[in-house]
């Protein structure tokens, strides 16, 4: 780091600045992705624990340690470590499963054939699957 760059903890992000606070003008583009990286975060943050306005809950999960060790790294780079906010994102991840899952039943079910799958797995993979002559 050079001479009058000092760095911002905030949120467990770093971000270099300049001694009068501002952005310099020869920041590395890892200083920029880390700002937006802390709006990001502090969106979702906010968002996670905007749930809040209602009484919580306390309960109890048992996982495997490899589990727990996945859940809290992923906690730790996404939610500053809040376990709570990780889990209040997920049951808002299954409500929009939910959603999707009753919206596919409502409109008469999956029109996807395992043809069409495999074509379009072959196609993601990058190797077009060939139709047969006919």
């Amino acid at each position: 780091m050079s001479h009058g760059t000092k760095v911002d903890h905030k949120a467990g992000q770093k971000a270099l600045r300049s001694e009068d606070g501002e952005p310099g003008a020869d920041e590395p583009r890892a200083a920029t992705e880390a700002r937006t990286s802390t709006a990001s975060y502090r969106l979702l943050i906010s968002s996670a624990m905007a749930r809040k306005k209602h009484p919580v809950t306390t309960f109890s999960v048992s996982v495997d340690a490899r589990t727990k060790r996945v859940l809290k790294r992923h906690a730790d780079r996404v939610f500053g470590g809040n376990m709570s906010a990780l889990i209040s994102a997920f049951g808002r991840e299954a409500e929009k499963r939910d959603a999707i899952d009753w919206l596919v039943r409502d409109s008469g079910g999956s029109t996807l054939t395992d043809e069409l799958r495999e074509e379009i797995d072959a196609e993601l993979a990058g190797t077009k699957r060939r139709k047969p002559a006919a």
